[in-house]
């Protein structure tokens, strides 16, 4: 296993939205031929901060505006992705393949 840190990597954020009767809004997706369930959200752009990441994000998956945002956790540690894009070879590779 090569645990060698990327030399680049993506600051993902994701929104949280526990309706009144303790919904929880997840969203279902199909990228890279796989079927994913997940919390709205994606990668941040740089220069872009969190909270205007969320909304763009929101907004892009779920057409939807949202306001009263507040932080509720962040992984303080390196948490390697499921799967990310490698352009030399112009395909995914996922987590423990490689």
């Amino acid at each position: 296993m090569n645990d060698q840190l990327p030399s680049q990597f993506t600051i993902r954020v994701y929104v949280l939205i526990i309706s009144k009767q303790n919904e929880v809004l997840v969203t279902d997706e199909f990228q890279m031929n796989m079927k994913m369930t997940k919390f709205p959200g994606g990668g941040m752009n740089f220069g872009e901060g969190m909270i205007d990441c969320l909304k763009r994000e929101m907004l892009e998956e779920c057409n939807q505006e949202i306001e009263g945002i507040q932080h509720f956790y962040t992984t303080d540690f390196y948490q390697k992705a499921l799967f990310w894009w490698t352009r030399r070879i112009k395909y995914p590779v996922f987590a423990g393949t490689n």
